[in-house]
């Protein structure tokens, strides 16, 4: 059995890191001046009240506790517990791993095995398994669940260590047992990393799909072929933003640059009122075909915005359900230990001054899946998708009406 150190922190260091903290978490990453800093931190403590917490509740745990402490856990659990104590469920620390997964997951070019894994029930869940991964000797299947991995039982409380192992080295072998249905089936098998588009196309007749998997650094070097490509099949072009909720702005409106006509494309609204527009269209490379988009309420974040500018300039109509409503923008900055805190600074500001943080954004079609319908929707044909159907036939109406939007239903 490994011995465990006992590692006592002393109440100078203790304060030290909570101080760090506060400055570095605050003072640098919001790079707010010094008399703003000092006004909010007025309106919830004062130094003085958080340093006297803090010193009650070290001198407790030095005397009495009867444990060890791992100073790199108390670092990490200090900075999640600062920055879940300001009240915003979307800003959050991430330690040095979760951001480098983070970096990796926003390059995107390459994907474990070529599926999607989702935390499910305590369990590793096979969510997809993308294109490039179905042919040859993928043994996944969508539904899959990953129930131990090295002889390990995988919980909802380990399962960020189970991921860390899933994401090692390639070549590294590892035993799974993947539970499919009612049997449990052992696999031995090496980590290898498959390379994913995260646009997809197709055709239907003289209309042209591009399903947005992911607004990533990929995303946007792929979408002007891609879109060349569906737009010299096609009279019209629907974009499938369904459970589409990651991605970065950048990518999001360098992707919205090459479809729009000249403009603002989106602006920051900061918590004082204040406005600053952020990116714009030179209209270069306008797309002027008919557009619809498919939501859902799993889409969020950039795609929504990115939904919402379509229909703000071009028209586009929108099918499918209400979408998620988080409009909060991020931004990341990394800590000198390669951790990093992503945090709010703005909501994100439409070209008419809007936001659609918390009210999300109604679509002109409204068509609901079922429950079922959702779960199994990449598996659905084009008919069974009745979202897509929709979406199909607006576009074929708006064709025929000279790209005229359709009269949208009654209430």
């Amino acid at each position: 059995m490994k011995k465990h150190t006992e590692i006592r922190v002393p109440f100078g260091l203790f304060l030290t890191v909570i101080f760090l903290t506060i400055v570095g978490t605050i003072s640098v990453t919001m790079m707010w001046d010094l008399s703003r800093f000092n006004k909010k931190m007025k309106n919830v403590y004062g130094y003085e009240k958080i340093t006297s917490k803090l010193s009650e509740l070290d001198g407790i745990v030095k005397n009495k506790f009867g444990g060890t402490i791992d100073g790199n856990c108390l670092v990490d659990a200090i900075r999640r517990g600062y920055l879940a104590g300001i009240g915003d469920d979307d800003s959050r620390y991430l330690s040095a791993e979760e951001y480098k997964q983070l970096k990796k997951d926003l390059q995107a070019q390459n994907t474990l095995w070529g599926v999607r894994l989702v935390v499910y029930s305590g369990y590793l869940k096979v969510a997809e398994v993308y294109n490039e991964a179905s042919v040859g000797d993928c043994i996944f299947e969508p539904k899959d669940l990953i129930v131990k991995i090295n002889g390990t039982d995988v919980t909802s409380e380990n399962v960020e260590e189970c991921l860390k192992i899933l994401n090692s080295d390639e070549g590294t072998k590892i035993n799974l047992v993947l539970r499919r249905g009612i049997d449990d089936l052992k696999k031995e098998l090496e980590v290898r990393y498959i390379t994913i588009f995260p646009l997809l196309i197709k055709s239907f007749d003289d209309i042209g799909y591009i399903k947005i998997v992911s607004f990533n650094e990929q995303a946007q070097k792929e979408f002007p072929n891609r879109v060349r490509e569906v737009g010299s099949k096609s009279k019209a072009i629907i974009i499938d933003l369904r459970d589409t909720a990651t991605g970065s702005l950048d990518c999001a409106a360098e992707i919205l640059r090459k479809m729009l006509p000249q403009g603002l494309i989106v602006s920051a609204i900061k918590s004082d009122g204040e406005t600053e527009n952020l990116f714009y269209s030179n209209g270069e490379d306008e797309i002027k075909k008919p557009i619809v988009v498919l939501v859902n309420g799993k889409t969020a974040r950039v795609a929504e915005l990115f939904a919402q500018v379509l229909r703000h300039y071009k028209n586009a109509q929108l099918v499918g359900e209400k979408t998620a409503g988080k409009g909060k923008m991020q931004e990341i900055f990394e800590l000198r230990d390669g951790s990093a805190v992503e945090l709010t600074i703005a909501k994100f500001g439409l070209p008419d001054g809007s936001s659609f943080d918390e009210t999300g954004i109604a679509p002109d079609f409204v068509v609901q899946l079922s429950i079922e319908q959702e779960k199994e929707m990449e598996q659905l044909s084009s008919r069974e998708d009745l979202q897509l159907a929709k979406a199909r036939e607006v576009l074929n109406e708006m064709l025929k009406n000279a790209v005229k939007p359709p009269v949208k239903p009654k209430a």
